[in-house]
């Protein structure tokens, strides 16, 4: 792999303080995690050049393992997709950055009355009913659809145990913030018969309430390994744990629906 020469990039500026004003909150995090990476590595290194191990792609699957109690949740799961650029210390320990995109499903009873949907409760819902109680000629069925998009972003520690087998295993540790957005909205499929005409009109739309978005922490532990498909290639393999930690405001934690999870990753590094 090409040697990585960093160390002009190790001298903070009033000058990179006052561009970091400019941009938002997820480009001062990623910008800190970079530049704490970039920190780190030297001195971990002994003074020994570091060099870019892999870049890997990941397919990822999330199951829940710990859901928020008192809100009626059943079931959180989904799919996403993940990045990792790594950077060798030596034969046995990599460090790295890991982000990701992942969307998943949230089964949850009563969704509506859980979300705190101010239109809902102050006007839409009580609407619906008093038309429906007014004119028997109007039926609606409510579906409630909820998904949560996250996007996490790690600085990850990986320990590598080498061995004769094609299967080397590894450990890796890794904390950052997990950014979210929460989405719920209804599917109405409506239906008004016209008794005189004995017919009946239908048509359904979907109606969305304000999305729910904040940041919470959290802490990471996996284990899986990789098998080396050839010099430059890896297959790999990762079991990860990940816990939500309660940090700043609380607010932000309000909306997240889980406090632990799952994730299984398969990926190639090159």
């Amino acid at each position: 792999m090409r040697q990585l020469n960093i160390r002009f990039l190790l001298y903070p500026s009033l000058a990179y303080r006052k561009l970091l004003q400019g941009f938002n909150f997820v480009t001062r995090f990623l910008s800190l995690i970079v530049i704490s990476l970039l920190l780190i590595l030297p001195n971990m290194a002994h003074g020994q050049q570091l060099k870019l191990e892999s870049v890997t792609p990941y397919g990822c699957y999330f199951h829940h393992l710990s859901l928020k109690s008192g809100e009626k949740l059943n079931l959180i799961n989904g799919y996403g997709s993940s990045v990792s650029i790594r950077f060798r210390i030596n034969k046995f320990l990599a460090m790295g950055i890991e982000c990701a995109y992942n969307n998943l499903k949230i089964d949850q009873d009563d969704a509506v009355e859980q979300w705190n949907w101010k239109f809902w409760e102050k006007f839409y819902g009580a609407y619906i009913h008093d038309l429906q109680e007014s004119d028997s000629n109007y039926v609606v069925i409510l579906t409630p659809f909820q998904h949560i998009n996250i996007i996490p972003v790690h600085l990850v520690a990986i320990a590598h145990f080498p061995n004769k087998t094609i299967f080397t295993p590894s450990l890796s540790v890794a904390g950052g913030v997990y950014f979210y957005k929460r989405n719920l909205w209804l599917r109405e499929q409506w239906q008004k018969h016209f008794p005189d005409l004995n017919y009946t009109y239908e048509y359904e739309f979907n109606n969305y309430a304000e999305v729910h978005r904040g940041r919470v922490y959290g802490a990471r532990v996996g284990f899986g390994g990789y098998i080396a498909l050839s010099k430059y290639m890896k297959l790999n393999l990762m079991g990860k744990y990940h816990h939500i930690i309660q940090i700043g405001r609380q607010g932000n934690y309000d909306n997240f629906p889980m406090n632990s999870f799952f994730e299984f990753s398969l990926g190639v590094s090159f």
